[in-house]
């Protein structure tokens, strides 16, 4: 399978295959409901239009194709490239559509008629990757040739050229209000640019070997990570590291910002988590408790609470203004890798090395639910932003989706291929993130559950991280 993305409405879910097909799928039942038959090659992408009458395939056969996507009838194929169509996707309002070839070429064509309206030529190898901004007036491409360009969509002239990859650029995105762009690379950095001058912003670079955790508070200035017994916090605009939080006696293993963004939160190998002054990195106070490894930490959305979870199979609930340990939490039968607060402060969410994620009652200590389905480690666990479903991350490579009041598994995200280590919703809701093991972030629409792109920057790890010990 090369690709995979859901329908708009998230009934229906698409793949490609290097059988030189693409395949409608019922997304509730997993029935096969269309064959989409006509390409001569592998079809290496494969996407919906917003509205989600069509369908476009891109194939190693030079050509896209679109289709009606309820009745899976061929109703256009665009001709033009020389090579290998690698990436072909319908602009926001699905007036255009945008191929990407290894002929180092994007095109543009009318998505109605199937008239080519643009050649975007400019690359010196072929091109990885290709999209369109959210108001459709720009386009970003990733090509082999180690650079990103960005065009006028409407006159297909090149804007600028985006240099410093020194390996091929595989995934390209513009920020939701159009001012950044993203680029990750084979070479296993991220690079934020300034989407109106060009400039780069920053680089994120995973070589270093620093883990990150979720952006920081409201305004998302900074950012806070961890390598060793040390946390760091970083300026996102300018990359600057600001301070470093240092007081811990074992591996820092994880970190969290407050949302008002005055505090900061570490949990530890040393048994401990402590509280820092995000403005000034001096340490509050420190939280005294578990009996072994603190795994995951988080703040309650109004700063009152630190929610901690445990290798002592345990998840705690604090005072975050006096340190006091308020609640423990008792009922994994193996260690809490995740814990994390509703959005209304009244419930916690935590999953763990025995396969479940459990919904608690913040007041009472009370366990609610229990999440079962996975079939390894759950590695991460958040509440959407309205508090109305949970996500879930887990060591079975799967992201899956529940009802947070009933505990029904909604749906599985498949696409990773090593352990899911990280999932969380955007502010508005309207995405979620995931990270896994072998360093690939995958971003997915959460109102149609399509796999909206991925960044893939380095190889796999060596070894499994020390939560999947599952031992303990």
């Amino acid at each position: 399978m090369t690709a995979a993305s859901f329908s708009p409405d998230g009934t229906r879910i698409l793949t490609g295959s290097w059988d030189k097909t693409a395949k409608v799928w019922n997304a509730k039942t997993g029935a096969e409901v269309l064959t989409l038959k006509g390409h001569t090659e592998y079809v290496f992408d494969a996407s919906y239009g917003m509205s989600g009458t069509r369908i476009v395939t891109g194939s190693w056969d030079k050509t896209a194709k679109v289709w009606d996507a309820k009745t899976g009838a061929a109703m256009l194929t665009l001709k033009g490239h020389t090579d290998r169509v690698f990436t072909a996707s319908f602009s926001p309002d699905s007036s255009r559509i945008l191929t990407g070839s290894w002929d180092k070429t994007a095109k543009v064509w009318n998505a109605n008629t199937g008239v080519e309206l643009l050649t975007l030529k400019g690359h010196s190898h072929s091109i990885n990757a290709a999209t369109f901004s959210r108001d459709s007036t720009q386009i970003v491409t990733g090509s082999r040739d180690m650079t990103a360009k960005v065009w006028d969509a409407k006159s297909g002239a090149e804007v600028f050229s985006l240099k410093g990859h020194f390996f091929e650029v595989v995934a390209v995105a513009f920020s939701s209000d159009g001012t950044r762009i993203v680029t990750g690379s084979a070479d296993a950095t991220a690079k934020v640019w300034d989407a109106k001058t060009g400039a780069e912003v920053f680089t994120l670079n995973w070589q270093q070997g620093k883990k990150y955790s979720a952006l920081s508070y409201q305004d998302g200035t900074r950012i806070v990570m961890w390598r060793g017994n040390t946390a760091t916090v970083l300026d996102t605009k300018t990359g600057a590291e600001l301070f470093n939080l240092e007081g811990h006696t074992g591996l820092v293993r994880s970190a969290c910002f407050s949302s008002d963004g005055t505090r900061i939160v570490t949990g530890s190998w040393d048994q401990t988590a402590k509280v820092w002054d995000a403005k000034t990195g001096v340490e509050v106070f420190t939280l005294k408790g578990h009996t072994n490894s603190v795994y995951s930490v988080s703040f309650s959305p109004d700063g009152s609470l630190i929610v901690t979870g445990s290798e002592d199979k345990t998840a705690k609930v604090w005072d975050a203004k006096t340190g006091t340990e308020v609640l423990s939490l008792k009922g994994h039968t193996k260690s809490v890798n995740a814990a994390s607060f509703s959005p209304d402060n009244k419930q916690i969410v935590t999953g763990s090395v025995d396969k479940t994620a459990k919904i608690w009652d913040v007041k009472t200590g009370t366990e609610i639910l229990t999440l079962n389905g996975h079939t390894s480690i759950v590695t991460a666990a958040s509440f959407s932003p309205d508090g109305t479903r949970i996500v879930t991350g887990s060591d079975d490579n799967t992201v899956k989706l529940w009802d947070a009041k009933t505990g029904a598994e909604v749906l599985t995200l498949k696409g990773h291929t090593f352990s899911v280590n990280f999932v969380s919703f955007s502010m508005d809701g309207a995405q979620v993130i995931s990270g896994s093991e072998n360093i690939m972030v995958k971003v997915w629409d959460s109102r149609s559950f399509s796999e909206s792109r991925t960044l893939e920057p380095g190889p796999a790890p060596a070894e499994k991280a020390d939560k999947n010990k599952s031992s303990q």
